[in-house]
């Protein structure tokens, strides 16, 4: 396995650990001293190191609020050191018995995928595999069905009970591909459209072995280009195999990819007012991370923003924060934007300071986060604002000199501007590619009346800055960047200029220009 794609996989890991968390150990940027060592411990490769490093920081720390992680990490790596499915399930027991009922689902789902995705499956006997799988997605099945069940469990519990009854079928069709059935497995992934699973990239990865096994080529290619265009496991590489095969080389592939990669999913209609603009430009602003899954739905949510209305009508900022994992863009001006909302969880989202529409999703739920974002701004497009502005930027060597002017002074505002790079390309834990409006640098305006001011950005300072943020982020959490954004590409940067309430959190307006020479 690559190191990038054990880097992966140990976030990937992070993500059910960290629910192990009191939400008060996760607020940023407090954590306790014990964090530290145990996110370096949970990365050691050697199962058996470590179990003993965990061990070791359990004693250190005997009233952690991380206890439960600590167990937690102790019983996956103990899973993984087992050599038969009877071991595992065994171990499994532990998180199985639990008389937390919602708890046993989400556990029963992630139990069978553990058992499909084993280190050692080549060791496991093949039908007690398929058997042991079978056995837990039954289970859940009666527990998401179960009337008495379900009215112990809140309303998105029950959602959520359905979306795991579909999602073990994924699973289950590993297992049968395991054990050499394609057709049972194309049979069961069948199933898991019926019962409205989400077409997702696990789900076109599969689907692209399955096709395989049956000897669909032109199926399996294109299952996984779906699951490449989120950079997900080797589906790059399968689907780049396969197009060779069908249409003689590779040579195009990578543009076909790309192609792929910046198209999103879903059609953003170009956004039409319905009477005279009034002057109003939204800010909405994305806290998001490239190790964060659930961030690709609200990202690409954020992308048909840009897509549908011109920047006259929306400002967007995104800031990368390291939540659940590092994150190479995230910067000083990010972490400070993050403080002033209190925002410690990813994705986040504000439309004109307010915090709206929490939550994320995956590629399959971009849509639906779109038409809530798009749905805002046109709601706020209708307000006349209380200031009008307009601004200018320009570059002379690695200095941006920064000035607006507004058409009245805001009591109790003060005026902000906001450096984005206008596309970053880095392939993060969560698989896309393409980063958007990224915010680069923050300042207040000094120099300035409330009517006009001016402000100066040096590039070179920014870089050193992010440069730094990053090394002391380094140094604290004992963790190496394998790549850093900090370089900003002078030919793609747009400043976003607005009045904000410092105490409401109200933006009263904005304006987006272009960077000139």
């Amino acid at each position: 396995m690559s190191r990038k794609l054990k880097m992966t996989a140990a976030w990937a890991a992070l993500g059910l650990i960290l629910m192990l968390i009191p939400a008060s150990a996760q607020q940023r940027p407090a954590r306790p001293p014990e964090y530290a060592e145990f996110m370096e411990a949970i990365q050691i490769e050697d199962l058996n190191a470590r179990i003993a490093e965990i061990e070791r920081i359990k004693t250190a720390y005997p009233e952690s609020v991380m206890a439960a992680a600590f167990d937690n990490a102790i019983l996956n790596a103990r899973i993984g050191l087992s050599t038969d499915v009877e071991s595992v399930l065994e171990l499994q027991k532990t998180r199985l018995e639990t008389d937390d009922v919602f708890g046993r689902i989400v556990y029963l789902y992630v139990s069978a995928m553990d058992i499909v995705r084993h280190r050692n499956l080549p060791l496991f006997d093949k039908a007690a595999v398929t058997g042991a799988v079978a056995d837990y997605a039954e289970t859940l099945q009666v527990l998401s069905r179960d009337p008495e069940v379900l009215k112990s469990f809140k309303d998105d519990q029950i959602r959520y009970a359905g979306i795991y009854a579909a999602n073990i079928r994924l699973p289950q069709a590993l297992a049968h591909l395991n054990e050499g059935h394609p057709d049972k497995a194309a049979a069961t992934l069948q199933m898991y459209a019926e019962a409205g699973g989400q077409k997702d990239k696990n789900f076109f990865h599969i689907s692209g072995r399955v096709f395989e096994g049956l000897g669909k080529t032109r199926e399996a290619y294109e299952a996984y280009l779906e699951a490449a265009v989120e950079s997900y496991e080797d589906s790059a590489e399968k689907a780049r195999d396969l197009h060779e095969k069908l249409f003689g080389d590779a040579g195009d592939f990578a543009k076909i990819l790309e192609t792929r990669q910046r198209e999103i999913p879903y059609e953003a209609e170009h956004f039409r007012p319905d009477k005279e603009w009034t002057g109003k430009t939204v800010l909405a602003e994305l806290f998001t991370g490239s190790e964060c899954p659930p961030c690709v739905g609200a990202d690409l949510g954020f992308d048909g923003i840009l897509e549908a209305f011109e920047p006259k009508y929306v400002a967007v900022l995104q800031y990368h924060l390291p939540i659940p994992g590092p994150d190479p863009m995230q910067n000083h001006a990010t972490d400070m934007r993050a403080g002033f909302y209190g925002v410690n969880s990813t994705p986040t989202t504000f439309f004109d300071g307010q915090r709206k529409h929490g939550g994320g999703g995956g590629r399959a739920q971009a849509e639906g986060k779109y038409a809530q974002y798009a749905g805002e701004i046109r709601s706020l497009l209708a307000e006349t604002p209380p200031v009008k502005l307009t601004a200018s930027a320009k570059l002379d060597g690695d200095v941006i000199a920064v000035s607006f002017s507004a058409d009245r002074a805001v009591a109790g505002a003060d005026i902000h501007v906001a450096l984005v790079e206008n596309e970053v390309v880095h392939k993060g834990g969560n698989g896309l590619l393409f980063h958007k409006m990224v915010v680069r640098e923050f300042k207040t305006f000094q120099e300035s009346d409330g009517l006009k001011g001016r402000e100066e950005i040096d590039l070179k300072a920014s870089e050193a800055a992010a440069e730094k943020h990053l090394a002391d982020f380094e140094a604290e959490r004992k963790f190496t960047f394998p790549v850093k954004k900090t370089a900003i590409d002078r030919d793609a940067l747009k400043v976003v200029v607005f009045v904000q309430d410092g105490t409401t959190k109200d933006v009263h307006n904005a304006v987006v220009v272009d960077v000139t020479r």
